[in-house]
């Protein structure tokens, strides 16, 4: 294809739920939406986070990088990419700047940030792109319009929303801008969030949630810890206005909750105030306050986990306190919750959750609410993002079925989606896995993450020969204790074995007939194999 007016280019995000990150080429520019971390499915290995591989941009001219919203899965790799492309000017809401400085402030990395509002237009070289207020579960989430100059196509991004027309605490999801803008253009394109494509329902605006969460703080007049997602502002304010409403103090534990609490007073997205707010080291009477808590997936050091196993060093649980789960559990976590539950419960307190009350909803759009944005915006292309791959192939089925008259196209990572004078062509590029990092924001080798694994499934043994006295120092961990009455007879072994055949040996051939007779000497034993490492002086 040639000369396209744009093109668009998921690198993350798509095929997965994390490490978005999408990129809009012109012919003499390239621009980036994003640039998340994709968390590890499970504890593997003390990995921090994933994030992508850019490296098939390293060519071009990166001038700018646009965020959609401050979740973690979208602006947590910003030092990332800044690191890889020092002059790109970066583009943000008032209250995602705030979150973003603050990551950066972490790496002590200082850079201009640009703050957009919903009714600039951002102008580039052959585009211009439009912020859209979109409604979902953190504050100032936008949508972007991204169009050619001559307006001959316009594409419609937005990762993640919920098609809330009565937000409580926001503007309504502004379809009329949308509408608007694709009627204006010869060719419209919509990206959309897939992410509740497998439910058939409407999601409940977060104004429904407002009667049952004010009946959770006026029946319960003790100690109220009420953990949720710590971005969501909006479900923390609910809870405040209630606490105002029933003369109720609140708190905090965990830093998670503290760092988007005091971002979100300062930018004005969160109100209360000062004197209802009481830190944990002023309180005299703790009988009587609502508590909100980080980590309602369970997370290991959080102050949830520490508040449920009688660990936190500030509260103890007990039979007069109540526990409230304003969260949905994330696949995979269901176990580690159920076991916070347990755990909360034996120590006398109460469990509330979303499936006995009314206090919680998704920031993402169902089956109904995609048909109802779609039937206001009527584009005349679809792609389905921002999900894993079953939800994308049932979005993509479900868009075919229901609106027939739209031309829909599955995307992958990587997949480039040309936009030219009625022609849309998909390109696909060779993937690159994406970047491992742990420690201090520090990339790992996968080869690494393999010894680790070996390490830790098979345990590890370390051993120095002395060539001068034939002494073996033979250290072990992760075998079972018993395998330490082993070192004796494995001492006598190698020191026969040196004597009868290996004196001539170089140092190099000495510590692998060392390393090889010790594994098949511990296989023998064990009926496995420990990661050995043989060290000769």
């Amino acid at each position: 294809m040639s000369n396209p007016y744009f093109s668009i280019l998921p690198l993350g995000g798509v095929g997965e739920i994390g490490s978005n990150l999408t990129v809009v080429r012109t012919p003499e520019q390239t621009i980036i939406i994003d640039a998340g971390i994709l968390f590890p499915y499970e504890d593997h290995f003390d990995i921090d986070y994933l994030v992508v591989d850019v490296k098939i941009l390293e060519k071009e001219n990166v001038t700018d990088i646009l965020f959609t919203h401050a979740h973690e899965d979208h602006i947590g790799a910003v030092a990332h990419i800044l690191k890889k492309f020092p002059e790109i000017k970066i583009w943000a809401s008032q209250f995602a700047t705030s979150l973003i400085r603050h990551r950066l402030d972490e790496q002590g990395i200082v850079t201009r940030i640009n703050i957009f509002r919903e009714n600039d237009v951002l102008s580039f070289k052959h585009l211009n792109i439009h912020p859209v207020h979109v409604t979902h579960s953190i504050p100032e989430t936008f949508g972007f319009l991204i169009e050619d100059k001559k307006k001959n196509a316009c594409a419609l991004y937005i990762s993640d929303f919920k098609f809330d027309l009565n937000p409580p605490y926001e503007k309504a999801f502004n379809f009329e801008k949308i509408a608007k803008h694709f009627a204006a253009a010869k060719q419209t394109y919509a990206f959309l969030d897939s992410t509740n494509i497998l439910y058939q329902t409407k999601t409940p605006s977060e104004s429904e949630l407002i009667p049952d969460i004010e009946e959770v703080v006026k029946s319960h007049p003790g100690r109220l810890f009420v953990t949720l997602f710590s971005s969501n502002i909006h479900r923390m304010q609910s809870f405040i206005n209630a606490c105002k409403k029933y003369k109720k103090p609140f708190s905090f534990l965990g830093r998670s909750i503290e760092n988007y609490m005091t971002n979100a007073r300062e930018t004005g997205v969160l109100q209360y105030h000062e004197d209802d707010l009481r830190h944990i080291d002023e309180l005299k009477d703790k009988s009587n306050i609502l508590i909100f808590v980080s980590g309602c997936q369970g997370d290991h050091f959080s102050a949830l986990k520490k508040l449920s196993t009688g660990e936190h060093p500030d509260f103890k649980l007990k039979t007069c306190d109540t526990v409230v789960f304003s969260s949905k559990v994330i696949p995979g976590n269901e176990k580690k919750i159920a076991r916070i539950y347990n755990s909360i419960i034996a120590q006398g307190a109460e469990v509330i959750t979303s499936k006995d009350k009314n206090i919680h909803a998704s920031g993402h759009a169902c089956q109904t609410d995609l048909i109802e944005l779609i039937n206001r915006i009527k584009p005349q292309h679809y792609i389905p993002i921002h999900g894993e791959t079953l939800f994308l192939k049932r979005h993509a089925q479900f868009i075919q079925k229901k609106f027939p008259e739209i031309k829909t196209f599955e995307l992958k990572n990587f997949g480039e989606i040309k936009i030219a004078e009625n022609k849309t062509d998909i390109v696909q590029h060779e993937v690159n896995e994406p970047l491992i990092i742990h420690g201090e924001h520090l990339e790992i080798e996968r080869s690494q993450i393999s010894e680790r694994r070996k390490m830790s499934c098979n345990g590890a043994v370390f051993v120095t020969f002395q060539k001068k006295n034939h002494e073996l120092q033979i250290t072990m961990y992760g075998l079972p204790l018993a395998t330490n009455e082993k070192k004796i007879p494995l001492t006598d072994l190698i020191s026969s074995k040196y004597n009868g055949m290996w004196k001539k040996s170089t140092d190099l051939e000495l510590a692998d007939n060392i390393k090889i007779e010790i594994r098949r000497y511990l296989n023998a034993d064990l009926g496995y194999k420990p990661v050995t490492h043989v060290h000769v002086i």
